[in-house]
């Protein structure tokens, strides 16, 4: 005699599957975008090392405020050594987490997958508005995507993505590293910058940065209207200056 699931079972059964799919893409996305230095990061065991520059007590209070805060903006201001990387990657795990299972409790995604097979777009995680950046490479996506004949991938990241998140139910998350390497005295790339923090701030997103420089060097070399958004957005921290 075959006996009929209460719907209860059977959304116990459906919360599993889907708990299920979800570690099975995150483990393939975080082995995927994440360096190996960092594989290992985990914003709820990251402890205080005394590998970093940053004393101790420092580095307990600003993990903890990191796990308080895992789903806000952070920009990290400071000198080689001081865990910037370390903090924004464990960031990212947690975001990678919320924003993986709003897509597969809903079914929605940043585009549609084209299958698994040869010849197909493949990904072994649902796209889910979330990006990790150099800014120097994003910015050379853009310029490579002028030319009809570049073999070069557009930008996953872009300007009209932050609505459709929205749109989807989704927050964006824009990660970005190595600011300070895109070259200097650039108004086209500074304009470029502004326009993705602008809409990082109209649609509510979050955005986390790490930079060698200082704030003040950061305000010098952007600009008033890129620094403002920067701080509008992000809990700011400096170290080692």
């Amino acid at each position: 005699m075959i006996t009929k699931r209460t719907p209860e079972e059977i959304q116990a059964v459906e919360e599993a599957k889907r708990m299920d799919q979800l570690k099975f893409e995150f483990a393939n996305a975080w082995s995927a975008l994440v360096p190996a230095k960092y594989q290992d990061v985990n914003p709820w065991k990251i402890q205080p090392s005394t590998k970093s520059r940053l004393p101790l007590e420092e580095q307990a209070k600003l993990y903890k405020d990191i796990q308080d805060h895992p789903l806000e903006g952070w920009a990290f201001f400071s000198p080689a050594g001081y865990s910037k990387t370390t903090c924004s990657w464990a960031l990212f795990r947690y975001a990678l987490q919320v924003n993986l299972k709003r897509a597969i409790w809903t079914g929605r995604s940043e585009y549609i997958r084209r299958g698994w097979g040869e010849g197909s777009v493949v990904h072994y995680w649902n796209p889910c508005y979330l990006y990790h950046e150099a800014v120097p490479e994003w910015i050379a996506k853009i310029q490579a995507s002028w030319d009809e004949n570049s073999k070069q991938a557009p930008p996953a990241l872009s300007f009209d993505k932050m609505e459709k998140a929205r749109r989807d139910g989704f927050t964006p998350r824009v990660f970005l590293e190595e600011i300070d390497k895109i070259k200097e005295g650039s108004e086209w790339n500074t304009n470029q910058l502004f326009m993705l923090l602008n809409a990082v701030d109209k649609h509510k997103g979050q955005l986390v940065l790490d930079t060698n420089l200082s704030r003040r060097q950061f305000l010098d070399r952007f600009g008033e209207p890129i620094y403002r958004r920067v701080k509008e957005n992000c809990n700011m921290r400096e170290y080692g200056f």
